[in-house]
Protein backbone atom coordinates (compact mmCIF):
# COMPACT_ATOMS: atom_id res chain seq x y z
CA UNK A 1 0.00 0.00 0.00
CA UNK A 2 2.75 2.13 0.32
CA UNK A 3 3.39 2.49 -3.11
CA UNK A 4 0.23 3.49 -3.85
CA UNK A 5 0.47 6.45 -1.27
CA UNK A 6 3.45 7.58 -2.94
CA UNK A 7 1.93 7.94 -6.14
CA UNK A 8 -1.16 10.10 -4.73
CA UNK A 9 -0.25 14.02 -5.07
CA UNK A 10 1.22 15.38 -1.97
CA UNK A 11 -1.84 17.44 -1.28
CA UNK A 12 -4.51 14.42 -1.37
CA UNK A 13 -2.12 11.89 0.77
CA UNK A 14 -3.63 12.88 4.43
CA UNK A 15 -7.06 12.79 3.18
CA UNK A 16 -6.64 9.48 1.45
CA UNK A 17 -4.88 8.12 4.65
CA UNK A 18 -7.42 9.38 6.91
CA UNK A 19 -9.59 7.08 5.04
CA UNK A 20 -7.23 4.31 5.22
CA UNK A 21 -5.09 4.28 7.91
CA UNK A 22 -6.77 6.75 9.97
CA UNK A 23 -4.68 6.43 13.41
CA UNK A 24 -1.11 5.49 14.94
CA UNK A 25 -1.93 2.12 16.63
CA UNK A 26 0.22 -0.57 18.04
CA UNK A 27 -0.17 -4.37 18.74
CA UNK A 28 1.88 -7.23 19.13
CA UNK A 29 3.35 -9.91 16.32
CA UNK A 30 4.42 -13.26 16.42
CA UNK A 31 8.44 -14.01 16.27
CA UNK A 32 10.33 -17.35 17.44
CA UNK A 33 13.40 -16.77 19.48
CA UNK A 34 15.53 -19.96 20.19
CA UNK A 35 12.68 -22.53 19.19
CA UNK A 36 9.91 -20.15 21.46
CA UNK A 37 7.10 -18.05 19.99
CA UNK A 38 6.98 -14.86 21.97
CA UNK A 39 5.08 -11.42 20.94
CA UNK A 40 7.00 -8.54 20.47
CA UNK A 41 5.40 -5.34 20.35
CA UNK A 42 4.81 -3.62 16.36
CA UNK A 43 3.76 -0.56 14.61
CA UNK A 44 0.15 -0.34 12.68
CA UNK A 45 -1.65 1.49 10.25
CA UNK A 46 -0.51 5.00 9.78
CA UNK A 47 3.05 4.36 11.27
CA UNK A 48 3.86 3.27 7.74
CA UNK A 49 2.99 6.61 6.14
CA UNK A 50 4.02 8.93 8.77
CA UNK A 51 7.29 9.82 6.63
CA UNK A 52 4.74 10.24 3.13
CA UNK A 53 3.01 13.26 4.71
CA UNK A 54 5.89 15.25 5.92
CA UNK A 55 4.02 17.79 7.94
CA UNK A 56 4.01 19.83 10.98
CA UNK A 57 0.61 18.88 12.04
CA UNK A 58 2.16 15.14 11.75
CA UNK A 59 5.46 15.68 13.53
CA UNK A 60 2.83 16.64 16.45
CA UNK A 61 0.66 13.85 16.33
CA UNK A 62 3.62 11.12 16.00
CA UNK A 63 5.11 13.06 19.58
CA UNK A 64 1.95 13.10 21.21
CA UNK A 65 1.12 9.62 20.52
CA UNK A 66 4.46 8.17 21.81
CA UNK A 67 3.97 10.51 24.85
CA UNK A 68 0.42 9.14 25.53
CA UNK A 69 1.82 5.25 25.20
CA UNK A 70 0.54 3.19 27.93
CA UNK A 71 2.86 1.02 30.38
CA UNK A 72 2.68 -2.12 28.00
CA UNK A 73 5.55 -2.86 26.17
CA UNK A 74 6.25 -0.35 23.00
CA UNK A 75 8.44 -0.82 19.62
CA UNK A 76 10.38 2.01 20.65
CA UNK A 77 13.44 1.74 18.50
CA UNK A 78 10.81 1.45 15.17
CA UNK A 79 8.75 4.14 16.58
CA UNK A 80 12.48 6.12 16.71
CA UNK A 81 13.19 5.77 13.23
CA UNK A 82 9.65 7.26 11.95
CA UNK A 83 10.73 10.03 14.10
CA UNK A 84 14.10 10.19 12.53
CA UNK A 85 12.16 9.61 8.67
CA UNK A 86 10.08 12.63 9.52
CA UNK A 87 13.31 14.73 10.28
CA UNK A 88 14.05 17.89 11.87
CA UNK A 89 10.17 19.02 11.63
CA UNK A 90 9.98 17.01 15.09
CA UNK A 91 12.00 18.88 17.11
CA UNK A 92 10.41 21.57 18.03
CA UNK A 93 7.44 18.75 19.00
CA UNK A 94 9.94 16.93 21.10
CA UNK A 95 11.50 19.26 22.84
CA UNK A 96 8.16 20.71 23.72
CA UNK A 97 6.70 17.94 24.84
CA UNK A 98 10.13 16.55 27.07
CA UNK A 99 9.86 19.31 28.80
CA UNK A 100 6.68 18.89 30.34
CA UNK A 101 5.78 15.35 30.21
CA UNK A 102 6.09 12.46 33.04
CA UNK A 103 5.36 9.83 30.22
CA UNK A 104 6.96 6.02 31.01
CA UNK A 105 8.33 6.55 27.49
CA UNK A 106 10.24 9.76 27.83
CA UNK A 107 13.21 8.12 26.87
CA UNK A 108 12.15 7.25 23.29
CA UNK A 109 11.44 11.05 22.55
CA UNK A 110 14.64 12.05 23.90
CA UNK A 111 16.82 9.39 21.95
CA UNK A 112 14.88 10.59 18.74
CA UNK A 113 15.83 14.54 19.81
CA UNK A 114 19.54 13.30 20.40
CA UNK A 115 19.42 10.80 16.49
CA UNK A 116 17.66 13.91 14.99
CA UNK A 117 19.94 16.84 16.48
Amino acid sequence: MREVVELIPMEQREAFLDAYAPSFDESYDTEYKKGREIEVPCLLHRWFFADLIPSDATAETVVLVIEEWDDEPKPKEKAIDVLCALGPICVPHLKKVIKRTKSPHKSVLVAALKRLE
